[in-house]
């Protein structure tokens, strides 16, 4: 809910209907041409997802992008939260463990405050591929398919993928 009101209030330069799943929809391409034209509240929420999105191919370009984002609108606990899971798994795949488990435990704390299927999924991705390089594959698995679930319920395809994709990652590990 808080979620909901969240993008709600970023979304206010944004057309109605697009939400932040459909942000996610889009390409790397399209999300930075999204990213150079967007203002304020707006250019957050679009370079969260772009780093998001960035982060499934390069670390150092989602935090670089990350980088890039206003700062008095990274104060927001959802922004928080979705910018600390971005971090944590761009360090997770830089094998930088220690910096990685503080930031993952930002979104942990986050993941049973939100009810919003989307960021629940994506909180629970990062917080997992940190269990498995932590060698801890019960509890990745776990919320591997927690993330599983919440994927499903946005009808989004490529977070459901992604999800999907996390859970033979972590049988691929045991």
């Amino acid at each position: 809910m808080l979620f909901s009101a969240l993008v709600a209030a970023f979304g206010a330069q944004a057309q109605d209907s697009e939400n932040l799943a459909d942000i996610f929809g889009l390409k790397v391409e399209e999300a930075e041409k999204l990213f150079e034209e967007s203002v304020g509240a707006r250019r957050t929420m679009t370079g969260l997802v772009l780093a998001d999105l960035l982060g499934t191919t390069s670390p150092e370009r989602a935090l670089e992008q990350l980088g890039k984002l206003p700062s008095e609108t990274l104060r927001e606990p959802v922004v928080v939260a979705y910018a600390s899971a971005i971090r944590c798994s761009a360090f997770v795949r830089q094998a930088q463990l220690e910096e990685a488990q503080s930031l993952c435990a930002t979104a942990r704390e986050y993941v049973d405050d939100t009810t919003d299927p989307f960021l629940k999924a994506r909180l629970l991705a990062a917080v997992q591929f940190l269990a498995i390089r932590q060698g801890q594959l019960g509890e990745a698995l776990e919320y591997a398919f927690e993330a599983e679930r919440w994927a499903a319920a946005t009808g989004h395809p490529y977070v459901e993928a992604t999800a999907l994709n996390s859970i033979a990652l972590t049988l691929a590990f045991s």
